[in-house]
C-alpha cells in the first residue's frame, strides 16, 4: 500500500483496527468468562461500561485518523514516522496481555516462564522506560526505511481488522440482550419493620487494621484522635486475635461465631468447612448473627464490601448494601468509565483505588445515616480501609487515587479510619443514639504485609467495645474475637448492659484462648483445649 494514495477511509480503518487491538485487555475484561470466585466478588459491569469502551475506541481512532491525515497533508514526514513508531511500540500492551493469558503457555511451562521473565516488569513505572527504549530501537532500525515501516504497520492493521467485527459484535449483542447484564443482588431495600425499642448494637469491621501498629508502635507523627478518645470510654483489649488471616474466611467465622475454612466458591455463596464437625455447609445455610438477632424479634442491617452479603443473607436482613471488591474498575457514570479506561490504557491503572473511594463514599455518606435513622437493632459495617490500596492524601487530608505505593501509606489509610469513626460518632450523637448504643470496633485480620514496613508481623487486632454507660476498662488477657457473635446476643437479650457485666463475660470467654483463633492451625482446631494449648504472649504475637 502506497502511503501517498492511501484513502481517508483506509486510514480510519487501519487506525480503528490498531486502537481496537490496543484495547484488547479491556474488551477481555468485559467479555471474558469469569470464574465463580470472580462472580462472587465482582458483579457484572453496568451498561455504561460497554458504551464507554465502544465509544472510546471509535472516537480515539477517529481523532488519530484526523491527526494523521493532517500531517500527511502538510507532508510532515518525521512526525508521521514518530507517529507510526509510537503506534507500533504501543502494541506491546496487547502482546503482553496475550502472553499472560494465552492457553498455549499452560501446555508449555518452559515457554511460559521464559515469556514471563522477559516482560515480568511490564508495570508502572517500567512501562514508560520500556516504551521509550523500544521507540529508540525502532528509530535506529527504520530511520532510513520510513516507507517500509508504515507499509508493514498498515498491513498488520488490515490483517487484524476482522477482530473489530468480533469485539463490536459482542458489544452490540450485550447491549441487545441487556437482561444478561443484571448483577448479583447488591441491595436489599428497607422493608416494613416494626419499631425495635430494645438494645442497639453497631458492629464495625475495618479490614486489615493492625493492633500493634495502630497502638503499640504507632509512628510519633500519626495522630488518631477519635480512636484515642474512644479508648477512654470503652472496653479495650490489648491481646485480641482474629479467627483467620484472610477476609474470605475471617468474616464468615465472625458472623457465625465458629471458625470456618473456605472449601470453594459457588457463584452467590461460599461452601465452608466447620473445623469442629468437619461438615461442609453453604454459608447461607449456617447459623449467623443476623438470623439469631431476628429470631429475638429485632431488626438487622448490613453495609459492607468484599463479600456477596445480600444474596447470602437475603432472608436475614432488613436492609443490605453490598459493595463489590473490584466493581470491574468502572465508574457508575459514562464519562467516569471513559476516564478509567483511558487511565488504564495509558499506564495509570487506578481502578482499585477508585473502587475503594467509591465504596467508602457509599458506606459513610449514603448508608450510614439511613441505617442509624431506621433504628435497626443490629447494624454491621465492613469497611475496606485500612487495607491497601492507599487512598488518603495525608497532606491534603482527603481521598485520592494517586497516592505513592509505599508501606508508610498504611497510616494514611488509618487517618481515614479515624475520620470515619469520628463521622460515625457524630451521626449517632445527632440521632441521640451514642449513649444508648453498644459500639464494637475490630478487624477481620491484622496487616499481612506489615513486615514490609518494619520487618515485624503481629496477629493481634483491635477489639474495642463501648457500652451505653461509656466506662473505660482494659482487658490484657488474650481473647479471640470469635466471641463477638455470642457477646452481641447476650446484649440483645439484655443479659449484658453495663461495662462491668461486659468485662466479666469477656474475661470468662478468655479462658478458652487460643481456641477459635488464628494461632491454632486448622488441623488442630478440633482437639485444641485452653490449658494445654495456651501460648505465652511473646510467642503468640508471631
Amino acid at each position: 500500500m502506497n502511503i501517498k494514495v492511501q484513502s481517508k477511509r483506509m486510514t480510519l480503518l487501519c487506525l480503528f483496527s490498531l486502537v481496537n487491538i490496543f484495547f484488547i485487555p479491556e474488551w477481555a475484561n468485559l467479555f471474558g468468562e469469569q470464574s465463580e470466585q470472580q462472580i462472587f466478588l465482582t458483579p457484572t459491569p453496568r451498561l455504561n461500561a460497554y458504551f464507554a469502551l465502544g465509544s472510546t475506541v471509535f472516537i480515539l481512532s477517529l481523532l488519530l485518523s484526523v491527526f494523521l491525515i493532517q500531517i500527511r497533508r502538510y507532508q510532515f514526514k518525521k512526525i508521521e514516522t514518530i507517529f507510526y513508531l509510537f503506534i507500533g511500540a504501543s502494541l506491546i500492551v496487547p502482546i503482553n496481555f496475550l502472553r499472560e493469558f494465552a492457553a498455549i503457555f499452560s501446555y508449555y511451562p518452559q515457554l511460559s516462564y521464559a515469556a514471563h521473565g522477559l516482560l515480568k516488569y511490564f508495570v508502572f513505572p517500567y512501562k514508560v522506560i520500556i516504551l521509550i527504549l523500544v521507540a529508540i530501537a525502532f528509530i535506529k532500525v527504520v530511520r532510513s526505511q520510513t516507507t517500509s515501516l508504515i507499509k508493514y504497520v498498515n498491513a498488520l492493521a488490515l490483517l487484524l481488522a476482522p477482530i473489530i467485527v468480533v469485539t463490536y459484535g459482542n458489544l452490540f449483542y450485550k447491549l441487545y440482550s441487556a437482561g444478561h447484564l443484571v448483577s448479583l443482588q447488591n441491595v436489599i431495600s428497607p422493608s416494613h419493620m416494626k419499631n425495635w425499642d430494645g438494645p442497639k448494637v453497631r458492629w464495625l469491621i475495618f479490614d486489615e487494621m493492625d493492633y500493634r501498629l495502630v497502638f503499640d508502635d504507632r509512628p510519633k507523627g500519626i495522630k488518631l484522635p477519635e480512636l484515642d478518645r474512644l479508648q477512654k470510654e470503652a472496653i479495650f483489649s490489648s491481646a485480641a486475635y482474629p479467627p483467620n488471616d484472610y477476609t474470605i474466611e475471617a468474616v464468615p467465622s465472625l458472623l457465625s461465631g465458629a471458625r470456618k475454612s473456605v472449601i470453594t466458591v459457588k457463584s452467590e455463596d461460599l461452601v465452608l468447612r466447620n473445623l469442629i464437625t468437619h461438615a461442609d455447609e453453604k454459608w447461607a445455610d449456617i447459623s449467623n448473627i443476623f438470623r439469631d438477632v431476628k429470631d429475638l424479634g429485632s431488626t438487622t442491617a448490613l453495609v459492607g464490601w468484599y463479600h456477596n452479603y445480600c444474596p447470602v443473607f437475603k432472608t436475614d436482613l432488613d436492609y443490605c448494601r453490598r459493595l463489590p471488591m473490584g466493581r470491574f474498575g468502572y465508574d457508575e457514570s459514562f464519562f467516569g468509565s471513559v476516564l478509567v479506561i483511558l487511565e488504564r490504557a495509558f499506564i495509570l491503572d487506578k481502578r482499585l483505588e477508585r473502587a475503594f473511594i467509591f465504596n467508602l463514599e457509599v458506606i459513610t455518606r449514603r448508608s450510614l445515616d439511613k441505617t442509624i435513622s431506621n433504628n435497626y437493632g443490629l447494624s454491621f459495617f465492613h469497611f475496606s480501609v485500612p487495607h491497601s490500596p492507599w487512598i488518603f492524601d495525608q497532606i491534603k487530608g482527603k481521598t485520592s487515587p494517586y497516592i505513592l505505593r509505599s508501606p508508610e501509606q498504611y497510616f494514611g489509610n488509618m487517618l481515614l479510619v479515624d475520620k470515619i469513626i469520628g463521622e460515625f460518632r457524630r451521626t449517632l450523637e445527632a440521632n441521640g443514639e451514642w449513649n444508648k448504643s453498644t459500639l464494637i470496633i475490630s478487624s477481620d485480620h491484622s496487616w499481612r504485609k506489615s513486615a514490609e514496613y518494619d520487618s515485624k508481623r503481629d496477629f493481634r487486632v483491635p477489639f474495642i467495645i463501648k457500652m451505653a454507660d461509656g466506662k473505660a476498662r482494659v482487658i490484657n488477657k488474650p481473647i479471640g474475637t470469635i466471641v463477638t457473635k455470642n457477646f452481641i446476643l447476650e446484649v440483645m437479650k439484655k443479659k449484658i448492659s453495663t461495662t462491668d457485666e461486659a468485662v466479666s463475660w469477656l474475661q470468662e470467654q478468655s479462658k478458652d484462648f487460643p481456641k477459635g483463633t488464628i494461632l491454632i492451625p486448622f488441623k488442630d482446631e478440633e482437639t485444641a483445649t485452653s490449658p494445654s494449648k495456651k501460648l505465652d504472649s511473646k510467642k503468640a504475637k508471631g
